[in-house]
C-alpha cells in the first residue's frame, strides 16, 4: 500500500485489488499458504528447541524447504523448478537446527588457534552457497561454505523448552561445548577434530 509500490503496480499495468480488513477468508488461497508457512515453522523450531529469537531464520528455512518440495499442483514439479529451470540439489540440505563445525577465520594467524568452531545450523542464506551458523560463543551468526555437520546432535535438544525459559541470560552451554570430542558422536567422522580445513 505505501505510494512507491502503488507507482510499481502503475509501471507495469497492475491493478491493485485490496480485502477487507480482519476478512483474511477473501484471500483464501494467501491464507492457506501463509497458515502451511507458519505451521511448518512452527514445527521446525519446536523440534529443535529453538529460542523465540529465531523465529526469522525459521520462516526463511520454512520457504527454502516448501519451494523444494513437489506440488501437486503443478505437475509434481517443485516451485524451484519452475522457476529456475533445474531440479533442486538435495546433497546440499542438512537437518535444521543441528550441531555444526564451522572453519573459524578470526585465528589471528595463530597455528594453534582451533581451526573448526561448535554451532547452531540455522538456515541457507540467500544469495549466497554457504551456510547460516549461529555461533553459540559469541553469540553471532556467521556465513560459511566449510561446515562439517552433525545431524543426530542437536545443540538447544536437552535445555528446558524454550516457552518455559523465564531469561535468555539463563543459557546454559551444552557439556559438549567444552569438550574437544562430543559423547555423543557415534562415528569418528563426525568429530570437532575431523573438520575439514582448506
Amino acid at each position: 500500500m505505501s505510494s512507491r509500490m502503488k507507482d510499481f503496480y502503475n509501471e507495469q499495468g497492475i491493478v491493485l485489488e485490496t480485502t477487507c480488513p480482519h476478512t483474511p477468508q477473501q484471500n483464501g488461497v494467501v491464507e492457506r499458504k501463509h497458515r502451511h508457512l507458519l505451521e511448518t515453522t512452527r514445527a521446525l523450531r519446536f523440534e529443535e528447541n529453538l529460542p523465540k529469537k529465531f523465529w526469522g531464520e525459521c520462516v526463511m528455512t520454512t520457504a527454502f524447504i516448501i519451494n523444494r518440495l513437489p506440488s501437486k499442483t503443478i505437475d509434481n514439479k517443485t516451485p524451484f523448478e519452475i522457476v529456475f529451470q533445474q531440479k533442486p540439489d538435495y546433497e546440499y540440505m542438512k537437518v535444521f537446527g543441528c550441531l555444526a563445525y564451522f572453519r573459524n577465520t578470526d585465528t589471528k594467524e595463530d597455528k594453534f588457534e582451533l581451526r573448526g568452531r561448535p554451532g547452531v545450523f540455522l538456515g541457507y542464506p540467500p544469495g549466497t552457497k554457504g551456510y547460516k551458523i549461529y555461533d553459540i560463543k559469541h553469540k553471532r551468526i556467521v556465513l560459511s561454505r566449510d561446515v562439517k555437520f552433525v545431524e543426530h546432535i542437536f545443540p538447544y535438544g536437552n535445555i528446558e523448552p524454550v516457552d518455559k525459559r523465564e531469561n535468555e541470560n539463563l543459557f546454559s552451554f551444552p557439556p559438549w561445548y567444552y569438550e574437544d570430542v562430543p559423547r555423543n558422536t557415534k562415528c569418528q567422522a563426525d568429530s570437532p577434530n575431523n573438520v575439514s580445513t582448506p
